[in-house]
C-alpha cells in the first residue's frame, strides 16, 4: 500500500470516530458508550484495510481510554496479558521446539502422505478435525495446535514457482482451521466456558442439576447442520489451484528419508500431546488443582522444555523461543478481548440487550431472529462467552413473559453465540498471524453468516415449534 493511500485510510478512521461519537443516540447510549462504539468501528475499519500493522490497530483500546476514559484501565490492560496469552507463550515455545528439532517438516509430510494433495480433501480434513477436537478442548488450544501444522505444510509445498504461504489454499485451510473450532465449540459443555455460562442459567431456572449429555443432545443436530452448510459452502469458492503440487508417494518418500524420529522430536512430540491430554482430562484433576488450568500446563510444560537436555544439546533455548513467541498474535488477540470487555463493562451490549428486551416483540419467529442476529452480533465482536452471559439471561426472562418454550429458546441462543467468522478476534487472530488475509475472512465470512443465520433460524424455529 503506497503512502497515500494509507494516509487517506488514516483519515477515514478518525473521522469515522468522530462521526460514530456524533450521530448515535444519546438517550440510548451514554458518551463512554459511543466512544467504545466508534473504537470499535476504527478498529474493525483499520484491521480491513491496514493502513498499519493489525497488532497497531489493536493497542486503540489502551490508547483511546487513555484519554477517553471509557472503562478503568487496569481493566482493559489486565486483557494484554490474560491467562489466553499465557497459553499463545506456553504453546509458542513447544512448538518452536517443533521447528528445531524439525518435527513440523515430519508432521506436515505425514498430514501429505495421510490426506493427499487435493484442496478440497485439505479443507474438509482440517475442518472436522477442528471441529472434533474442539467438542472437548478449548477453541484456542485446537487453533493454535492447528493452524502452525498446517502453515508447516504449505511451506514444504511452496516451490521457487507457487508459494502456497502467500495463497489462497492457505487462507482456505486455516479459515478452515478457525471456523471449525469456532462451530466445533457448543457441540458439549467441555467446548468452552461459553456453554458452562449457559448451563449455569439453565440451571437457575429449572432450579435442578443439568446433565451434560441433555446439552449434546439437544444441539448435536444444529451441529451436523452447520458442520455440512458451511463445508460446503468452502468447497464452492474459487481455489486458485486445485490440487497441491506433489502427490501421496512423493510425501511418503520424503517422510521415509527423514528416517526415524530422534529423541528431539519425540519428546518435543510428547510434551505437546501431555499438554493437550491435561486440558482434555482437567476435570479429572480440577479438584485437588483448581488453579492448573489449561493455559498454565502449556506454560509448566514450556518451562520444563529450557532444562531438557538431548545429546549435550538444550531441547530449547531462550533465543529459539523469543524469535518463535508471535508477539504480534499476542498483542492482536489482546485487542480483540479488550474492546469485547469495553463492550460488555461501558454497557454497551447490556443497551442492546435492552433495547431487545423492551421491543415488544411477540411473534416467534422474529424473537428468534434477534436473540441469533444479537448472539452473532456479540460473539464476532466480543467473545462467546461474554455473548452468552449477556444474551441467556434475556432470552430467558422474556420468554417466560411471554409463555413460550424458553428450553428451546435457550439451545439455539446459545448456539448462536458460538457462530463467528469474521474479525481477526479471540481464536481468528491466530490464523491471521499465520497468513490469513483479514479481507479475505471478511468477504468470506460474511457469507457463511448469511448462510449459518437462515440455516440456525429456519432448523430452530421448527425445534422450538416440536
Amino acid at each position: 500500500m503506497n503512502n497515500q493511500k494509507r494516509t487517506i485510510h488514516i483519515i477515514i478512521g478518525i473521522l469515522l470516530f468522530v462521526v460514530c461519537v456524533l450521530i448515535l443516540p444519546r438517550e440510548v447510549f451514554e458518551l463512554p458508550m459511543r466512544y467504545v462504539i466508534a473504537t470499535m468501528i476504527v478498529m474493525i475499519y483499520w484491521w480491513i484495510t491496514r493502513p498499519v500493522h493489525l497488532a497497531v490497530t489493536a493497542l486503540l483500546p489502551i490508547l483511546v481510554n487513555s484519554i477517553f476514559v471509557m472503562a478503568p484501565m487496569n481493566t482493559i490492560l489486565d486483557d494484554y496479558f490474560s491467562s489466553i496469552v499465557v497459553l499463545i507463550i506456553g504453546a509458542n515455545i513447544l512448538l518452536a521446539s517443533w521447528s528445531l528439532w524439525k518435527l513440523d517438516k515430519r508432521i506436515a509430510l505425514t498430514s501429505l502422505s495421510l490426506i493427499g494433495t487435493h484442496v478440497n480433501l485439505q479443507i474438509i480434513t482440517w475442518f472436522i478435525l477442528s471441529v472434533i477436537l474442539s467438542m472437548f478442548l478449548p477453541n484456542v488450544v485446537v487453533v493454535a495446535a492447528l493452524c502452525p501444522i498446517a502453515f508447516s505444510m504449505m511451506k514444504y509445498c511452496s516451490t521457487e514457482k507457487v508459494d502456497y504461504t502467500k495463497s489462497k489454499t492457505l487462507n482456505l485451510l486455516l479459515i478452515s482451521i478457525a471456523w471449525g473450532a469456532g462451530l466445533g465449540g457448543f457441540g458439549t459443555p467441555l467446548g468452552g466456558a461459553m456453554n458452562l455460562v449457559a448451563i449455569s442459567h439453565i440451571e437457575d431456572f429449572i432450579g435442578k442439576e443439568f446433565l451434560y449429555i441433555t446439552w449434546t443432545a439437544n444441539v448435536i443436530v444444529f451441529l451436523l447442520l452447520l458442520t455440512v452448510a458451511i463445508i460446503g459452502y468452502l468447497l464452492l469458492i474459487k481455489k486458485d489451484v486445485k490440487q497441491i503440487i506433489g502427490s501421496k508417494e512423493f510425501f511418503t518418500t520424503k517422510l521415509h528419508d527423514m528416517g526415524k524420529m530422534s529423541k528431539g522430536e519425540v519428546i518435543s512430540l510428547v510434551l505437546f500431546l501431555l499438554a493437550l491430554l491435561m486440558a482434555f482430562t482437567r476435570p479429572l484433576y480440577s479438584k485437588f488443582l483448581p488453579n492448573l488450568q489449561p493455559q498454565y500446563v502449556f506454560l509448566i510444560l514450556a518451562f520444563v522444555s529450557f532444562f531438557i537436555k538431548v545429546d549435550n544439546k538444550r531441547l530449547m533455548t531462550w533465543q529459539v523461543a523469543v524469535k518463535n513467541i508471535h508477539w504480534s498474535l499476542i498483542i492482536l488477540f489482546s485487542g480483540g478481548l479488550a474492546i469485547g470487555k469495553l463492550l460488555v463493562e461501558s454497557g454497551v451490549a447490556s443497551a442492546l440487550a435492552s433495547l431487545v428486551s423492551t421491543a415488544g416483540i411477540s411473534n416467534e419467529l422474529l424473537l428468534l431472529a434477534t436473540f441469533i442476529a444479537l448472539g452473532m452480533f456479540l460473539s464476532n465482536t466480543s467473545s462467546n462467552t461474554a455473548a452468552s452471559a449477556i444474551l441467556i439471561p434475556i432470552v430467558i426472562s422474556v420468554t417466560i413473559d411471554l409463555s413460550l418454550n424458553t428450553m428451546a429458546y435457550i439451545f439455539v441462543s446459545a448456539i448462536a453465540c458460538n457462530i463467528a467468522y469474521v474479525l481477526p478476534t479471540s481464536i481468528r487472530a491466530i490464523p491471521v498471524d499465520y497468513g490469513l488475509d483479514t479481507k479475505f475472512m471478511l468477504k468470506k465470512g460474511l457469507t457463511a453468516i448469511v448462510i449459518s443465520y437462515v440455516l440456525l433460524l429456519v432448523s430452530g424455529y421448527i425445534f422450538i415449534l416440536l
